[in-house]
């Protein structure tokens, strides 16, 4: 049992786990501070029950921040990470917050996240809130991740510019990234929980800027997307709320892929400013020519399964195209249809009525013989 979470000896170095860790005391700072550029191999174990009760820190999780960091081959089991009652805040607090880190930095080396789940609990702050990472300011590649934590961002009583700057980019992956990134690659992505904010809410991702290149395969979405408040402008997506792209100019063109990707969650709003796949997209490049096999379930509740706003201040609500649009139901738990679109049961989906309610799930969450 653990009161104050495993001792390292260094930030740059490299750690394997060797049994299960638990935590038994709620506890109010994090685990692993500074920023952690090393190798931490969780080596198939599970960490559990760590809570953080703080109502104004930011950078939580249980690494302060990751820097050019490689995280691999761990559970997370019911981390708590934020104080949950918690219902306003001042905009410069209580932000960057996920169960793995709150935030990662500019590095000139990539970090990567493989084989990581992140099992039950909660993320709760102000902005920047993920249930992986709170806020990316570099390259990052994410392989076979789970989240089943809730996440939410604060709600306001205050009024006035403060009030603008409160409850932003809550993402059930990650809340947001902006920084003149060259590459985030989400691949094998599985994203249970339930998302809830004010503005720029999505379920996999909140808010992405300034990325040149994001890649979204093989993921999907199956967490409610709800707008706690009314606000003005609202930015609600079922995988990403807003995207735009590289410095947005037409010298910077940006790439967004998104393939074999699906959302089941129900995007649930005040204002209308929501779809089903991505909330408001704005870049140089036509999104309908990046998306190829992306579905959303006609129940998701949605209007559009995209907004674009790549020709200036106008706004297009886009129902569908050739490779993408709502399916029904029925169609999404249909093996044989998706395969013929091209989604492989080969070796990475799989349809099981136990599992995802019947909707298709990825095979290395399931139970392995």
């Amino acid at each position: 049992m653990y009161e104050t979470g495993p001792i390292i000896a260094g930030l740059n170095k490299n750690y394997i786990v060797v049994n299960d860790i638990t935590y038994d005391t709620p506890i109010t700072t994090v685990p692993i501070t500074g920023f952690f550029s090393g190798t931490f191999d969780g080596g198939g174990f599970t960490i559990s029950d760590l809570t953080i009760n703080d109502n104004f820190g930011s950078s939580l999780g249980f690494f302060q921040v990751l820097s050019g960091a490689t995280v691999r081959n761990v559970v997370f089991e019911n981390f708590v990470i934020g104080d949950l009652t918690s219902t306003s805040s001042r905009p410069d607090n209580s932000s960057s917050r996920g169960v793995l880190a709150g935030r990662v930095s500019v590095s000139s080396s990539p970090t990567l996240i493989e084989n990581v789940i992140i099992s039950g609990g909660a993320v709760h702050g102000n902005n920047d809130i993920g249930g992986l990472i709170g806020f990316v300011q570099s390259n990052i590649e994410l392989l076979n991740v789970m989240n089943s934590a809730t996440v939410s961002t604060v709600s306001t009583n205050q009024t006035g510019n403060n009030a603008a700057h409160i409850g932003l980019h809550a993402g059930g992956i990650i809340g947001r990234i902006e920084a003149s990134i060259d590459s985030v690659t989400f691949s094998g992505i599985a994203q249970l929980g339930n998302i809830s904010g004010r503005q720029f809410i999505g379920g996999l991702i909140g808010r992405a800027s300034k990325v040149k290149n994001l890649i979204i395969e093989n993921s999907y979405n199956a967490g409610n997307v709800t707008q706690t408040d009314s606000v003005r402008t609202t930015f609600i997506g079922g995988v990403i709320a807003f995207y735009s792209g590289w410095n947005n100019n037409a010298a910077h063109l940006s790439n967004l892929s998104i393939v074999n990707s699906l959302n089941f969650g129900k995007v649930i709003y005040v204002n209308r400013d929501e779809s089903a796949l991505i909330g408001t997209y704005q870049s140089f490049n036509d999104l309908d020519k990046a998306l190829e096999n992306v579905y959303a379930v006609t129940s998701s509740g949605s209007h559009s399964v995209f907004r674009d706003q790549t020709k200036g201040s106008i706004i297009l609500e886009i129902m569908g195209g050739q490779f993408f649009g709502f399916k029904s139901e029925t169609d999404l738990k249909d093996e044989t249809l998706l395969s013929g679109l091209g989604f492989d049961f080969d070796t990475v989906w799989v349809i099981d009525p136990q599992y995802n309610n019947g909707f298709p799930t990825l095979q290395y969450l399931l139970p392995q013989e």
